[in-house]
């Protein structure tokens, strides 16, 4: 069957442009080009992709299975070419899908249809297919897909117990290493190895344990690892078979077995087989004059070990047969080569692990120094690691890849942790002019205009006039505050800001303080400080920061540079750390007539229904330049509403700010279906605008805390059965003495409007009639409010290229 295409969301991800020229050729070439491309692309060719881009050529691979499968309405049977290029191709599509699903960075592996085809492949007469069928199960398995919840599971796992069970030698008295040894017999060398993969694949899929039981049976433990003790290279991929059963059932079952597997290994001791056969593995993939160690039995053999060493049991065990060292002469070892690479990944992840347990052997063999020297040899001093196709090359020249930022990832995971760990105290602290590592996903930050942050300790000056800076109830007291230096990135142009120590602003995840020429408090400006939470690393904080700011900026295109109802941003400063945490700011400037919340506690007029109608069109301005952008706010309370004056004088403007929630196209946390927040932030704007019309909060409305609501499947009708109660009364028709909802008097018609068609289109979407939601664009086409945008201000002195950089983020192709 082909693959379900339905069950994958769309994506505004694009593959790399080797990806995209690889799965045309694929789609269109010939069966005998197609052998032939397919036995040399590797998993460079294929790189960090999302499964449904390969959707056709996947197509095309459960078409060749259809021909090698006679299926005639029995899908059981089979009938086998005489010709063996179907059947190599067969193989070959095969082991390129197993590469695939590996190396895929989304995988919606529920949505791959072709497992009839595989069931009724795996009774073939050529164990060559059998084998490649088995590889890619065993990827599925491992990636967390639960074989028997999918179509043709349960068939495909009793298939697999009977491979266990009925594979030719335990019937003649022979264990797996007597198999191997004789080597004469390959078809049972290769039933052996069938045999294997087919049981880590009932392993990962967790079948019941009496099931279980009868095939993993006591002693086979060692009998795999005595096959791992035999010396002889054409053993290498049943070795390597061997290896990923290992890992699979120290990964699924922590019990009795955990502990048969480091006993029959040895890998608690230090001259056990497993200790000896990782040193023997370090020194020849480290060493050029020595025979190189099979790629594919190494990259089995560093999997084992960090799987291994995530559980107490296995880290205590690594940590006693010593281990560390090698590990750290891999991190020390300099190659170019990306396959090498991944392996210093591993190595790094897996001494993250161990000294949990063992500080004192990392730092009796450097192993900061080691790591430290590692790290500014991936990103030197001042530079960034990235792997964009976009920008493929860092400050020095070098070619990056996703494999080498995962590496420098992994470092900076490590550095994060021993920061805190008391070992370290009289250690040179680890992150002391290591570079910063921003997010490699995201190419549109490199627009932002950026800053460096120099932080000056808290001072007195002489008291403030202007209320808003003072620290204390009266102005007499002395105004507490930190000097600020500012220096842009790319040039050498410094700016000296006083920032007051009392926020004039907060929220969930920050405050913002006001800052100020020295001696001209009048002319000032706002930043907004983030402080790294403690349950994020500092890869998820610059993320966070930087998408924030990336959304936000975005919004500021050029043609709206000076008339437009988003609240600018001026730039984000790189991560810093004050007061022991990490914090980036954002340049804001200062809005003086506060936001909509001021409005309902603070006035001192009734809002009008002209004041409501002004400040309705100037909001949905503002969020159709939003929404235009591809973007979704999806915080839209009254705190989030600017004021640049106050409501009742003559020009004030509204401007939507935060965008700490907001999700783009190319944003990473996008679940769900950005139309639909788009549609839930129009919601939004309905219930602020009802907030205002009534003088009452959204919650004392909606009957729960509004900040965090965003409407969705039931909510949707109660949302409006809240909003209808306050603007609506119900009456008895005298004609038809029937009851009828009439608008209360005085409610402004552009709100009335926007609450009748919200209303209606909702209820198209419950009954299930609603092609499209309705978009700001329809709203406004309809509506069409008076085009109430007005100047904000003197803008900041970098205007030109604040002005290109908005419009280089707004109109490139997202990646």
């Amino acid at each position: 069957m082909k693959v379900d295409r339905s069950r994958f969301k769309q994506t505004r991800y694009k593959a790399s442009e080797e990806c995209e020229d690889l799965i045309e050729f694929l789609r269109s070439c010939s069966e005998s080009q197609l052998l032939e491309n397919l036995k040399s692309v590797t998993s460079s060719n294929v790189g960090k992709c999302q499964l449904i881009h390969w959707i056709d050529v996947l197509d095309r691979f459960d078409t060749i299975y259809e021909k090698q499968c006679d299926l005639n309405g029995n899908s059981t049977a089979s009938s086998w070419l005489e010709t063996g290029e179907l059947e190599d191709l067969t193989v070959a599509c095969l082991n390129f899908t197993a590469l695939l699903i590996e190396h895929c960075s989304s995988r919606t592996l529920e949505a791959y249809n072709s497992l009839d085809r595989l069931a009724a492949l795996l009774v073939s007469a050529r164990w060559e297919i059998i084998l490649a069928i088995l590889a890619l199960l065993f990827v599925f398995s491992k990636r967390s897909v639960a074989l028997k919840s999918m179509e043709n599971g349960e068939s495909l796992l009793q298939q697999l117990f009977n491979l266990v069970e009925n594979w030719g030698g335990q019937e003649h008295g022979l264990k797996l290493a007597d198999c191997c040894r004789d080597l004469s017999q390959e078809n049972r060398l290769q039933s052996a190895q069938a045999r294997v993969l087919s049981l880590a694949v009932l392993v990962y899929s967790d079948v019941s344990q009496v099931m279980l039981e009868s095939v993993l049976y006591g002693g086979l433990i060692e009998e795999m690892v005595d096959v791992l003790k035999l010396e002889d290279p054409r053993l290498t991929e049943i070795k390597y078979a061997i290896l990923g059963t290992l890992t699979a059932i120290v990964c699924c079952d922590q019990g009795p077995r955990f502990q048969d597997v480091i006993e029959a290994t040895g890998a608690a001791k230090n001259d056990g087989f497993l200790p000896v056969m990782v040193r023997k593995c370090i020194d020849q993939l480290t060493d050029p004059n020595m025979p190189p160690f099979p790629h594919q039995l190494a990259t089995a053999l560093f999997s084992f070990l960090y799987h291994l060493g995530k559980y107490e049991k296995g880290g205590e065990a690594l940590v006693s047969c010593l281990l560390m060292e090698s590990l750290l002469k891999v991190v020390n070892h300099y190659s170019d080569s990306h396959e090498f690479i991944t392996f210093v990944t591993r190595a790094v992840v897996i001494i993250d692990l161990i000294t949990n347990l063992d500080m004192n052997a990392f730092q009796t063999h450097n192993g900061l120094d080691i790591l430290e020297k590692r790290m500014r040899h991936e990103v030197p001093s001042g530079g960034t690691a990235t792997c964009q196709p976009e920008q493929p090359v860092d400050d020095v020249g070098r070619q990056y890849h996703h494999r080498r930022f995962a590496l420098v990832k992994s470092l900076q995971n490590f550095f994060e942790k021993v920061e805190k760990d008391p070992s370290f105290v009289n250690s040179v602290h680890p992150s002391v002019g290591l570079p910063v590592v921003e997010n490699p996903k995201d190419h549109r930050y490199k627009h932002l205009p950026k800053f460096k942050v120099t932080m000056g300790n808290l001072t007195k000056s002489a008291p403030s006039r202007d209320g808003h800076l003072c620290t204390r109830s009266t102005y007499e007291m002395d105004v507490l505050y930190r000097s600020i230096t500012i220096t842009w990135n790319g040039s050498e142009r410094e700016e000296h800001w006083e920032m007051f120590d009392k926020a004039c602003g907060m929220g969930d995840y920050a405050s913002v303080y006001r800052i100020h020429k020295k001696g001209d408090e009048d002319a000032g400006q706002c930043i907004k400080q983030l402080t790294k939470e403690k349950n994020e690393d500092l890869m998820q904080f610059i993320e966070r920061t930087n998408s924030e700011a990336a959304t936000q900026f975005a919004c500021s295109a050029q043609e709206l540079a000076d008339y437009h109802n988003i609240l600018p941003l001026y730039g984000i400063s790189e991560v810093f750390q004050f007061g022991n945490k990490d914090r980036v700011f954002l340049l804001l400037p200062f809005i003086q007539g506060g936001n909509f919340l001021d409005l309902l506690f603070k006035g001192h007029r009734v809002i009008t229904p002209q004041n409501l109608s002004e400040i309705l069109a100037q909001s949905l301005s503002g969020l159709a330049i939003i929404h235009q952008k591809g973007i979704a706010h999806r915080d839209l309370h009254l705190q989030n509403f600017m004021l640049t004056k106050s409501l009742y004088e003559n020009d004030f403007a509204v401007l939507i700010a935060d965008f700490g929630k907001a999700v783009a196209s190319w944003s990473k946390n996008k679940d769900e279906d950005l139309q639909t927040f788009q549609f839930n932030d129009i919601l939004q704007l309905l219930a602020c605008m009802v907030s205002l019309w009534i003088s009452e909060p959204p919650e004392s409305i909606i009957g729960l805390s509004f900040k965090n609501f965003i409407p969705s499947g039931s909510d949707y009708k109660l949302f409006f059965e809240k909003l209808r109660n306050v603007l609506k009364l119900e009456t008895l028709n005298a004609e038809t003495s029937e009851l009828q909802w009439k608008w209360k008097k005085g409610v402004p018609a552009p709100l009335r409007s926007l609450f009748t068609w919200l209303e209606a289109d909702t209820e198209r979407e419950i009954e299930g009639r609603r092609k499209d939601p309705i978009t700001i664009d329809n709203i406004i086409e309809t509506l069409n409010p008076p085009q109430i945008l007005r100047p904000l201000y003197t803008p900041l002195v970098r205007r030109n290229e604040w002005n290109e950089a908005a419009t280089a983020i707004s109109s490139e192709t997202a990646y």
